[in-house]
């Protein structure tokens, strides 16, 4: 029997939370750094909070489904960017952001590469490669990973969707001069040819 002057409270419900978990080609990413903050699509609902080692966790999070933003502190400011992943509030909601490597190799007759870092999942990275004098660009080889837009372009870009070493390859630039006499091929010529720069011996002579 309950006098009516009793009261039974109701049992509290579990408060909800968020726990982002911050990866690096596949292994949890301690030492990101990264600010993650909760956004309602374009408008922020939950302010930036610095990764402790691999996660971030917020508390007391009103249901919903929320856009994951992440990004470093550059100096100056936190540029944060939509991750592209999403998650539910619940008492144990959690969710992954994934970043990978891009690795840049020199190949033979390149002398910089520039793009290499870390990128967010499908991020898509711009790479370039400048040739050495004497060479042609020839093509970015595929180490490991993903395949540029373009293998044959000096100037490509890669979408980010897991570790990914590229090495840049060059050719040595060739001039062939072929000698003929009378309409034929004269393989025993033995003329020395050379080229110029106007007056000035660029390459000097070689015997046919």
């Amino acid at each position: 029997t309950v006098s009516s002057d009793t009261t039974i409270a109701s049992p509290s419900a579990p408060a909800n939370t968020a726990t982002i978990t911050i990866k690096k080609d596949g292994s949890t990413w301690s030492s990101s750094g990264m600010n993650v903050a909760l956004y309602n699509g374009t408008t922020e609902a939950y302010s930036p909070i610095t990764a402790s080692g691999a996660t971030v966790t917020f508390s007391a999070v009103v249901n919903g489904t929320y856009n994951v933003y992440a990004g470093k502190n550059d100096g100056a400011k936190t540029t944060l960017v939509d991750t592209g992943v999403d998650i539910t509030a619940s008492p144990t909601s959690t969710a992954i952001i994934n970043y990978y490597t891009l690795t840049l190799t020199k190949g033979t007759g390149i002398s910089s590469v520039s793009g290499a870092g870390v990128y967010l999942s499908n991020q898509t990275a711009s790479i370039s490669a400048t040739v050495t004098s004497g060479y042609t660009f020839k093509c970015w080889t595929v180490n490991s990973g993903n395949t540029p837009a373009s293998t044959t372009a000096a100037s490509t870009t890669v979408s980010m969707s897991k570790a990914t070493s590229l090495t840049a390859n060059a050719a040595a630039n060739t001039v062939t001069i072929t000698i003929k006499k009378d309409g034929a091929n004269w393989s025993s010529s033995g003329m020395n040819v050379a080229l110029y720069n106007g007056t000035t011996v660029a390459y000097a002579y070689s015997t046919a």
